[in-house]
């Protein structure tokens, strides 16, 4: 049986998804540094404290946006499992009527 099936045949991400996924990822890294650049990593007094904790409370929506494109990409993957799934108890319904 031939599987025209067009969401089988891509692979994981698209390569829109894959540049967005970097970007993302790229942007949560940097900015604790990006937020506390003039800070010295070097002197952990209570100033370099509050502004390390400062620049991680503020990459808490980047971290919310990556976990929403990866909750995105489970989904995703979930629906061609289901597909899958689905064609395979169709050909089971198949062979079991040829019996």
């Amino acid at each position: 049986m031939a599987n025209n099936n067009p969401e089988k045949k891509k692979g994981l991400l698209t390569p829109t998804e894959w540049i967005l996924l970097s970007i993302i990822s790229i942007v949560i890294l940097s900015s604790p540094y990006l937020l506390s650049k003039d800070y010295d990593l070097f002197s952990l007094n209570d100033e370099g404290l509050a502004r390390i904790g400062t620049a991680l409370s503020i990459t808490a929506p980047f971290i919310g946006i990556l976990s929403s494109v990866l909750v995105y990409i489970a989904f995703k993957v979930q629906y061609r499992a289901n597909l899958d799934i689905k064609e395979q108890f169709k050909q089971q319904n198949d062979d079991q009527l040829l019996l």
